[in-house]
C-alpha cells in the first residue's frame, strides 16, 4: 500500500513524465519537421562525437595531409569576391553507390570508426573512405547536413509570426492537453471532491487517496478544470470528452504549424549557406527536402572550407538520385 508521500510524488512523476515527452518529442521535430520521421541516431552520434569519446578510444582517424599550404578559400570561408563555379561535369562525380547510406547514431556506438574527422570536420566512414580511394582532382557529391541542437533563430519569421510564437502556442496547447488528460486518469479518485476527504479516505484498487493527495492533485492540474467536470459526485465524462478531444485536436494542429515553420527557417537556413558556397565558386544543389543540400568539391577543397558552428554540420557522400539520410530512422 502506498503511504502518502508515495502518492504525491506519483503524481509529480507523471506531470513530469509527460513534459518530457513532449520534450523529447519537440526535440525530435526540430531536427526533422518535415518528414515524418526522425533522426534520435544523428543526435546519439553529434553527443559522442562532441564528448569526444571516439578520441578518447583512438579511434578517431585525423588526417592532415590533404590539407592546403595555399588555401583558396578565406579562413572564415567569407567571399572575398563573387566567383562563378565551374562547369561541372556531373559523369566525373563520385556519389555514393546505390543502396549506401551514411548510418550514423546507434553505429557509432556498436561499431568503431563510423564517425571521422577530416579537415576538421565531421564525416561519415563513407565519405572518408571515397576521399582516401580517389585522386586529389576527383570531384565529390557531398551531402551537407545542418542540425540546429536547439539554436535555431528564434526571430524567424513564417507566416506572419515568429518560431518563437509557434513554439509558445504550440507549449500552451500541450499543457492544457496535459492537464486534461490527467483528469481523464484520475476521475476516480477526482469525482469525490474535496469536502469529502475532510472526513473520509477513499480506497480504489488498495490505493488511498487522502485530503491531502486531492488538495495536491488541484495544485496540479487547477480548480477550474476540476469544478467544470465534476458536479455533486459525478464525472461529466461526455462533456469532459469533447473537450478534451478538441484539445487534443488544438495540440496537434499547433504542433504540425510549429513544425512547417522549423522546416521553412531550416530551409531558409541551407539556402544561405549554398549561395555562400556559391559565391565562393563551389557548385551546389538544392534538394527536395529540409534536412540537406549537396556540394561538388574536390577533397582538398572540402579540406579549405570552414563552417560557422562546425559541431552543427555533418558530411557524408551524396546519393545521385535519392533522398540523402545520416543516422536511422525510427517512427515517433
Amino acid at each position: 500500500m502506498k503511504t502518502c508521500d508515495e502518492m504525491v510524488n506519483s503524481l509529480l512523476k507523471r506531470r513530469e513524465q509527460f513534459l518530457l515527452e513532449q520534450k523529447k518529442r519537440r526535440t525530435v521535430a526540430k531536427i526533422t519537421a518535415a518528414g515524418g520521421c526522425c533522426l534520435m541516431a544523428a543526435i546519439i552520434g553529434a553527443g559522442i562525437w562532441n564528448s569526444g569519446m571516439l578520441r578518447e578510444k583512438g579511434t578517431m582517424i585525423s588526417d592532415n595531409s590533404y590539407a592546403i599550404s595555399n588555401n583558396p578559400f578565406p579562413v572564415n570561408s567569407e567571399p572575398v569576391e563573387n566567383l562563378v563555379p565551374p562547369v561541372l561535369d556531373r559523369s566525373s562525380v563520385i556519389w555514393a553507390e546505390s543502396g549506401v547510406e551514411d548510418n550514423v547514431g546507434i553505429i557509432v556506438i556498436a561499431e568503431e570508426g563510423a564517425l571521422k574527422e577530416f579537415g576538421g570536420k565531421t564525416v561519415t566512414k563513407t565519405l572518408f573512405e571515397a576521399f582516401k580511394e580517389h585522386g586529389d582532382d576527383s570531384v565529390f557529391a557531398v551531402a551537407v547536413f545542418y542540425f540546429s541542437f536547439g539554436q535555431e533563430e528564434k526571430d524567424f519569421i513564417y507566416n506572419g509570426k515568429t518560431l518563437a510564437e509557434y513554439d509558445e502556442d504550440a507549449l500552451e496547447k500541450c499543457l492544457r492537453s496535459m492537464d486534461l488528460s490527467y483528469i481523464r486518469n484520475n476521475a476516480e479518485y477526482l469525482k469525490y471532491g474535496r469536502e469529502y476527504y475532510i472526513t473520509n479516505t477513499v480506497k480504489i484498487d488498495g490505493i488511498p487517496w487522502t485530503k491531502y493527495d486531492y488538495d495536491h492533485a488541484v495544485e496540479l492540474v487547477g480548480e477550474e478544470f476540476i469544478s467544470k467536470y465534476f458536479v455533486d459526485g459525478e464525472f461529466l465524462e461526455d462533456e469532459f470528452t469533447s473537450v478534451y478531444d478538441k484539445a487534443r485536436e488544438e495540440y496537434q494542429n499547433s504542433e504540425d504549424a510549429y513544425r512547417q515553420a522549423y522546416s521553412a527557417w531550416k530551409t531558409s537556413r541551407l539556402e544561405k549557406e549554398t549561395e555562400r558556397l556559391t559565391s565562393l565558386g563551389i557548385n551546389c544543389e538544392l534538394r527536395n527536402s529540409p534536412d540537406s543540400f549537396v556540394m561538388f568539391v574536390t577533397k582538398d577543397e572540402f579540406a579549405a572550407l570552414a563552417f560557422d558552428n562546425s559541431g552543427n554540420w555533418f558530411f557524408g557522400l551524396a546519393q545521385e538520385n535519392k533522398r540523402d539520410v545520416i543516422g536511422s530512422f525510427i517512427d515517433e
